[in-house]
């Protein structure tokens, strides 16, 4: 019988002997190598056989045989001699004839290493196209063991779930069997030439019970393995009617059920929307219900499965419970005042879901807006308070579900300074102004000071100390007190004042504090000498009268000046006349000066010498129209002295 290896042979379930082997000739080949059976057999001898011609232009009569591409042994017929070179493979060698040579597997040698080998005999010499083609070795073994994986009796599935069974036979069995599986009598598939072959099958309580079988065979001889179904599957819950029920009542339903496999069942309720409800038990019950009892409920029947599952069916129903929205959680509000706010409220809808909004404000009875957003333009400070948001929908008994939620309304604002007073200053002295504000919003305050015109200078801290003044510190201060909004954002506020600075005339007009005050700061002593003394000899001597118009001279270094203290106001219309003299009202044009201070009536020591530094002259009259003459005068170390007189 011939036997083409590369596209498989017949099977056949003994240990038989193939005649020859088909070998093609191709391309120039002239080697056939053909066994001594179809198939070897364990423990039993086996031969191959190589026919051979010599190639033109040679005459050795010689071939090389190859077991995995490995030289095993090279035979030559020589001069009817047949000679060998054994690689120690451990086979026997043989000259059949003058062109045909044989190589013998020992049957102690016929293992299973042998199946599977490759073999090929080539001429001795390499020649293109002198080699026979390369031929596999089988080793024929029958069927003698089918087994089922997993092995379970029963084998155990849950309906709808997937379970894969593989039929596997011995794995040396030779040639491959044909598998076949059944399902109680029915043929569900076969499969040829394999060692082993699986199927799926899908739970279905239809099944429940059912053999499962598989054959497995080859030469003639047939095994099987078989195992029965148990499918199991849940329970089935009877269809359940939606539920009304108004907020406060109590609500109790029943669940029942067709028993599964296995038939023990169990019950419990969830709710769809609330992972921690579950009641236990095919009742359900719901005692004072409330707005969060609406939703879907869901009643399970389960049973428990061999395979530690658990089967389980369930149906529903829906809760409908009447309760008003539910508005979210409003945040606090930080305006700026000056700004525009809308806010828009947002609720849940409650059930009925047809929701309207109003907004209150807690302050303001008269305060309403209709809607859901609540707008204020151009915002004030007054604007500040509490604001509510109120949601509300109509029950089927004409009752109203309400529900609120409140918002603070922070309006932002800078703080105001007070007004500030313009400020006189001699030079060389010290001013300081104190600057106040009513507090914004934020109450936290800061202040400093900036002057006009001068971008350098700037004070911080409320308040503004100028020391040792001198003319250039005369200008417009202002004072700014800031807060800073929640945004980083500065609130402002300012308030403005003038420093005057009072001081001597520059030396090119010299005509009063230069050359000139000299002379005239001794006239007006002379002046208020012949006022002293006519005041304290009038009463007392007559020959004092007649000598009132003396002139009276003053050394110019006299330093000292008598005091005038507290007079008595019987003589005072004796002044008055003096008032109106010609020779005071001669120098009151040069010496006054406007001066803020009307109520000055303080009578001051004479103790420092006039000098060339007299600043300033005042010639004003008190409240009780008594003429009042001031010397204001610096030294030039900046001591500052001010001598009033009567």
């Amino acid at each position: 019988m011939m036997c083409n290896f590369n596209s498989g042979c017949n099977i056949f379930i003994h240990f038989l002997v193939c005649f020859s082997f088909n070998v093609w000739i191709t391309n120039g080949q002239r080697y056939n190598l053909t066994g001594s059976s179809e198939f070897a057999v364990l423990g039993e001898a086996f031969t191959w056989t190589c026919d051979m011609f010599v190639p033109p232009g040679y005459t050795s009569n010689a071939v090389k045989f190859f077991r995995d591409n490995k030289l095993c042994v090279v035979i030559a017929n020589t001069n009817a001699a047949c000679a060998t070179q054994r690689d120690n493979c451990g086979y026997s060698y043989k000259c059949v004839s003058e062109s045909m040579f044989s190589l013998t597997i020992p049957a102690e040698n016929m293992t299973e290493y042998e199946n599977g080998s490759k073999w090929r005999c080539d001429y001795v010499v390499n020649v293109a196209g002198n080699a026979s083609p390369q031929i596999v070795l089988n080793i024929a073994i029958d069927v003698h063991n089918v087994s089922l994986i997993p092995s379970d009796k029963p084998l155990t599935i849950s309906e709808h779930k997937l379970i894969e069974v593989l039929c596997e036979v011995n794995r040396n069995a030779f040639p491959a069997p044909l598998i076949t599986w059944y399902l109680d009598s029915s043929i569900i598939t076969a499969i040829e030439g394999s060692h082993e072959t699986s199927i799926t099958l899908v739970g279905n309580r239809t099944d429940n019970m059912k053999t499962l079988l598989c054959t497995a065979s080859n030469m003639n001889k047939t095994v099987n393995a078989s195992t029965t179904l148990n499918v199991e599957y849940p329970p089935i819950v009877n269809a359940l009617s939606n539920q009304n029920t108004i907020e406060g009542g109590d609500l109790t339903v029943n669940c029942t059920a067709t028993p599964g496999n296995p038939s023990a069942t169990t019950f419990y309720w969830t709710k769809v929307d609330n992972q921690g409800f579950r009641q236990n038990g095919a009742i359900l019950q719901l005692y004072n219900t409330q707005r969060t009892s609406s939703g879907t409920y869901r009643c399970t029947a389960e049973n428990n499965y061999s395979n530690k599952e658990k089967g389980m069916h369930s149906q529903s129903m829906v809760i409908d419970v009447l309760y008003p929205p539910t508005v979210n959680a409003l945040s606090r509000q930080d305006m700026i005042e000056g700004g525009n706010l809308s806010v828009d409220c947002l609720a849940t809808p409650g059930n009925p879901s047809s929701t309207t909004f109003y907004w209150t404000k807690e302050d303001d009875p008269e305060f309403r807006q209709k809607g859901s957003i609540i707008q204020l333009y151009t915002i004030q400070r007054n604007s500040s308070g509490t604001f509510r948001c109120t949601a509300e929908n109509l029950y089927y008994d004409e009752e109203r579900g309400i529900h609120s939620q409140s918002m603070v309304v922070n309006v932002q604002y800078p703080p105001v300074v007070n007004v500030l007073s313009n400020q006189n200053i001699i030079e060389g002295g010290d001013l300081t102004v104190n600057c106040t504000a009513t507090p914004g919003n934020p109450s936290a305050t800061t202040f400093y000071w900036t002057k006009v015109n001068n971008p350098e200078f700037r004070q911080n801290g409320s308040t503004l100390q100028l020391y040792n003044t001198q003319r250039t510190s005369s200008g417009t201060y202002k004072c700014t007190a800031e807060n800073i909004f929640m945004n980083g954002e500065r609130g402002t506020d300012s308030q403005s004042f003038v420093a005057s600075v009072r001081y001597t005339s520059d030396p090119g007009v010299a005509v009063v504090a230069g050359s000139v005050g000299g002379t005239i700061t001794v006239i007006v002593i002379v002046i208020i000498t012949v006022i002293l003394v006519y005041r304290r000899y009038h009463s007392h001597s007559e020959q004092q009268k007649k000598d009132k118009n003396k002139i009276v001279t003053t050394n110019e270094d006299t330093s000292n000046y008598t005091t005038l203290e507290g007079h008595e106001s019987r003589e005072r219309n004796e002044y008055d006349k003096l008032e109106k003299s010609k020779a005071t009202n001669r120098y009151a044009d040069i010496l006054s000066t406007e001066n803020k201070e009307k109520n000055t009536v303080t009578y001051e020591n004479l103790q420092r010498p006039v000098d060339a530094k007299v600043t300033e002259y005042y010639n004003l009259q008190n409240m009780d129209g008594e003429c009042v003459f001031k010397i204001s005068s610096k030294e030039p170390g900046g001591h500052f002295y001010e001598n009033t007189f009567l």
